[in-house]
Order: C-alpha cells, then sequence, then structure tokens
C-alpha cells in the first residue's frame, strides 16, 4: 500500500505543476498495482476486495486519466480528490480509517522534478 501512497502523491505534484505527462505514467503505474493487488492479493483478512478495489479506484482513475488527457487543472483536482476519498471510504470499511489520504503539502520524493 506504501507504494500506492508513494504514486498517488507523485501524481499530485505531477498534476500540479501541468507535467501531464508525468501524471499518466502515475495514473498508469496506479493502474498496474491496483491490478496486481486484485491478481496477487485478491482477499483481505479473508474477504474478497476485488470488487471493491474495482468500483472505489475505476472512476476516479478514468476521471484522472481524462483530465490529464484533457490538460484540465480544475478537472485533475476534483478527480485527485475523488480518488483520494474512495481511498479513504476503503480504509474505513477495513478498520483502517485512521489512515487518511489527503493532497499532499510537499512532494514525496525530494529527488524528481515535477515541473515539464
Amino acid at each position: 500500500m506504501e507504494g500506492l501512497q508513494i504514486h498517488h502523491g507523485k501524481l499530485w505534484h505531477a498534476g500540479a505543476a501541468n507535467n501531464w505527462e508525468l501524471a499518466a505514467y502515475e495514473i498508469d503505474a496506479l493502474k498496474e498495482a491496483f491490478a496486481d493487488i486484485v491478481t496477487l492479493r485478491p482477499q483481505f483478512k479473508r474477504e474478497s476486495i476485488v470488487e471493491m478495489l474495482v468500483q472505489f479506484s475505476s472512476g476516479p482513475l478514468d476521471a484522472l486519466s481524462k483530465a490529464v488527457t484533457d490538460r484540465d487543472q480544475a478537472q485533475f483536482q476534483l478527480a485527485y480528490d475523488s480518488l483520494s476519498m474512495a481511498c479513504n471510504a476503503c480504509h474505513q470499511i477495513h478498520g483502517y480509517g485512521f489512515i487518511v489520504l489527503q493532497r499532499p503539502t510537499s512532494p514525496v520524493l525530494t529527488n524528481q522534478r515535477y515541473t515539464p
């Protein structure tokens, strides 16, 4: 899950800097990570998480992809917040409501330039 969190944070900074290529790359990384979870760990605490992951992540990730393709900063911010809320809802359902994602206030990794 920490890997998802890193990509989530990098996505914010890429989009905020209008680095649409990097944002698209981070969206793809998130999609791949979700697909890996569905394949490699379809259950969490003996409960199927496949449907929930697909349900919570597909809409926000599609909206993020569209915002990035359209280079639409306002839509990007809305879609990003929607993804964060979906992650937080999943955490809440599984008893991890204390893990709350938000817009990052500083870069996750400081050795990467986020501007195009």
